[in-house]
């Protein structure tokens, strides 16, 4: 679909996700 496997695009969405929760989590404390 995008020229890339679906198990690359999950882990690149995990690792997005990883970030921003990091982010948030430490502009909370």
């Amino acid at each position: 679909m995008f020229g890339f496997p679906a198990r690359e695009f999950g882990l690149l969405i995990a690792a997005v996700l990883v970030v921003v929760l990091a982010g948030w989590y430490r502009s909370r404390l």
